[in-house]
């Protein structure tokens, strides 16, 4: 009776371990995934940052001071009409 308990309870234990095994190796695919999303997201993320830094620098080459813009054209019909006035106050 005693070497049966034995047996069953030795059985028992081995089925215990072999689920606690199989909990950290399920664990340890979950844990990868993560990690694997994780990074693959900051590459992402980094591909993304590098392709508005790129964007942003066309934006800042295209609006350089050499072309005339709206603004230019505003400033230079201002500074004519404050010469006109004080033309005109002399």
């Amino acid at each position: 009776m005693q070497l049966r308990e034995t047996i069953e309870f030795t059985i028992l234990q081995l089925f215990e371990v072999y689920f606690n095994v199989a909990q950290l190796t399920e664990s340890n695919v979950i844990f990868k995934e993560n990690l694997e999303s994780i990074f693959g997201k900051r590459k992402w993320l980094t591909a993304e940052e590098k392709l508005q830094a790129s964007l942003n620098e066309e934006a800042e080459i295209d609006t350089s001071p050499k072309k005339k813009t709206a603004k230019n054209t505003d400033k230079n019909r201002d500074s004519e009409l404050i010469s006109d006035e004080q033309q005109e106050n002399d």
